[in-house]
């Protein structure tokens, strides 16, 4: 069974997505500038989770 949206609903979909990251990201940025919070992206975690350890067993 293929499940489909129409274009108008991805559109709509994809907008409101958009307004959760902004609402999110302002967020983040407020908390860290109160709180000296660092947010790390995805993208960042996933870089540490590959490389963590590594160095670790250079040094050894």
């Amino acid at each position: 069974m293929i499940l489909s949206i129409s274009y108008e609903e991805g559109e709509e979909l994809m907008a409101e997505g958009r307004d959760i990251i902004i609402a999110f990201s302002n967020y983040t940025a407020k908390l860290s500038k109160r709180i000296r919070f660092r947010y790390y992206t995805p993208r960042e975690i996933d870089e540490f989770m590959r490389t963590d350890g590594k160095d670790d067993k250079k040094i050894s």
